[in-house]
C-alpha cells in the first residue's frame, strides 16, 4: 500500500520534535525526544508517510533539516523570517501537543502547507475536470519535487512504461544544483520573452504615434488653408462648417495622440521595473477576445491574467488556459459558484498597485505575493467554518 504524501516539520536541539501531517492539513504524528538522530528521525517518518516537504521554524535552514529533507527527497521549506511565537499559537491552537518543541514542528508544517495549498488544490481541479483523479499522488510528486507543469507531470505519466527499470531518483545535495540553475535559465528566458513583448508592444505604439503626427500636420494645414483663403460666395456658408469640423478630428487625433504617448511612458515603466509582477489583460474569457489579443499577449505557463468581467467565458478557452494560467485577478467579484466552476484561483485588485496600457498591466511583486497568501487564509477560513457547521449539522441528526 502506497504511504499518504505528507508534510513533516522539524524542531531540531536537545530536545528534537517532528510534526507528521497529511495534505489535508490534520496530524498523522507528533513526536519528540531527547538526543533523536536523523537516522531515527527518517525511520520513523518513513514508516508512516511519504515526505513531500520538510519544514522548519527558522529562517537560516538547520543543518539537521537540511540532512533529513536531503536524504528522503523532500522538498524544503524555509520561512522568510523566523516564525513568531504569536503565529505558531494561531496554527496550532485547535491542536493537541506534548511541548513548545512539538508546537513548533506541528506550525512549520501547518505553515509549509499553506504555502503549496493553492497548489494543490490546482493540481485537483486540473485532474479532475480531466476524470483523472487517480493520478493525484503522482503528479504532485513531480510538480512538487521536480516543478514540473501540471501538464507535463501529467503527459510523463502517461507515457509508455519504458523497459528499462528505473530506480527512484533521490534528490540529495548534488541532484539539487542542475535542477535548480535549469529551473533558473527557464525563469530567464520566461522574462526575456516577457520583455520582448513589451518592447514589440512599444514599437508598435510609436508608429501608431507617428502616424497620428503626420496625420495631425495634415490637418493643420488644411485648417490654416481655408481660413487664409479669400472668401467667395459659395464658400463663405461653408468655410466656417469646415474650419469646426476639422478643428474637431483634430482635437481627437491629438487625444489619441496624448494617450498613445502616455501607454508608451507607462511601458518604458514596466520595462525598467524588475520588483513588478507582468499581467496580461482580457476583457473577460470569451473566445473573441482571447482570439484578439492573443498575437500580442502570447499567454504562456504561470502567467497571471488581469479580467475584467471573468463571468463571461467560454469553455474552449477555459480548457485553453487550464493548466497555464494559475492565478486571475478579477476587477468584477467573483460569485462562490463561478470560483468553484471555473479551475482558477481568483484574486482581488483592491490592495494591489496596478500600472496599466491597453494590453498589458504590472504589480508590485510583494503585493501579488501578500495577496495570494490572504486568498489561501480566506479559504482555509472558509473551510474551516463549513467543516464546524457540518459537524454541527451531524451532530443534530444523530441527536
Amino acid at each position: 500500500m502506497e504511504r499518504e504524501l505528507a508534510i513533516i516539520g522539524i524542531d531540531p536541539g536537545t530536545t528534537t520534535a517532528y510534526a507528521i501531517i497529511g495534505l489535508d492539513g490534520m496530524p498523522i504524528q507528533l513526536f519528540s525526544s531527547k538526543d533523536l538522530g536523523s537516522d531515527e528521525l527518517i525511520a520513523r517518518i518513513t514508516a508512516k508517510a511519504a515526505p513531500l516537504v520538510i519544514a522548519t521554524d527558522k529562517a537560516a535552514l538547520p543543518s539537521f533539516v537540511r540532512t533529513v529533507a536531503s536524504r528522503t527527497g523532500a522538498k524544503r521549506h524555509v520561512p522568510k523570517e523566523d516564525i513568531l511565537i504569536s503565529e505558531k499559537r494561531e496554527f496550532t491552537r485547535q491542536y493537541h501537543y506534548a511541548n513548545d518543541h512539538e508546537r513548533d514542528a506541528l506550525a512549520a508544517a501547518r505553515i509549509a502547507l499553506a504555502s503549496i495549498r493553492p497548489l494543490l488544490r490546482k493540481i485537483q481541479a486540473t485532474l479532475t475536470s480531466l476524470g483523472k483523479e487517480h493520478l493525484f499522488r503522482e503528479v504532485t510528486r513531480l510538480v512538487v519535487l521536480r516543478e514540473m507543469h501540471i501538464t507535463a507531470a501529467l503527459a510523463s505519466l502517461e507515457k509508455p512504461p519504458i523497459a528499462v527499470q528505473q530506480q527512484e531518483e533521490k534528490m540529495d545535495e548534488t541532484a539539487y544544483s542542475p535542477l535548480y540553475v535549469k529551473r533558473l535559465q527557464e525563469k530567464s528566458r520566461a522574462y526575456r520573452k516577457d520583455i520582448e513583448l513589451l518592447k514589440k508592444r512599444v514599437d508598435s505604439l510609436l508608429k501608431e504615434n507617428g502616424a497620428m503626427a503626420g496625420r495631425n500636420d495634415e490637418l493643420t494645414k488644411k485648417a490654416e488653408s481655408l481660413q487664409n483663403r479669400k472668401p467667395t460666395l459659395h464658400l463663405l456658408k461653408n468655410k466656417e462648417k469646415d474650419i469646426q469640423r476639422l478643428r474637431s478630428i483634430l482635437r481627437e487625433a491629438e487625444g489619441r495622440a496624448t494617450q498613445k504617448a502616455r501607454e508608451i511612458t507607462v511601458l518604458y515603466e514596466m520595462l525598467t521595473r524588475k520588483d513588478a509582477v507582468l499581467l496580461k489583460k482580457l476583457p473577460n474569457l470569451s473566445r473573441k477576445e482571447l482570439e484578439r489579443r492573443q498575437q500580442i499577449l502570447r499567454i504562456r505557463d504561470d502567467d497571471i491574467l488581469l479580467v475584467d468581467e471573468p463571468a463571461i467565458y467560454s469553455e474552449e478557452v477555459v480548457r485553453l488556459l487550464m493548466g497555464k494560467v494559475h492565478y486571475i485577478i478579477a476587477r468584477k467579484p467573483v460569485t462562490q459558484k463561478l470560483d468553484t466552476i471555473l479551475p482558477f484561483i481568483f484574486l482581488s485588485p483592491e490592495r494591489l498597485t496596478i500600472t496599466e496600457e491597453a494590453y498589458f498591466a504590472v504589480a508590485p511583486k510583494a503585493e501579488v505575493t501578500k495577496e495570494k497568501a490572504r486568498k489561501d487564509t480566506l479559504t482555509r477560513m472558509v473551510e474551516a467554518y463549513q467543516k464546524a457547521r457540518k459537524e454541527e449539522s451531524d451532530s443534530l441528526i444523530n441527536v
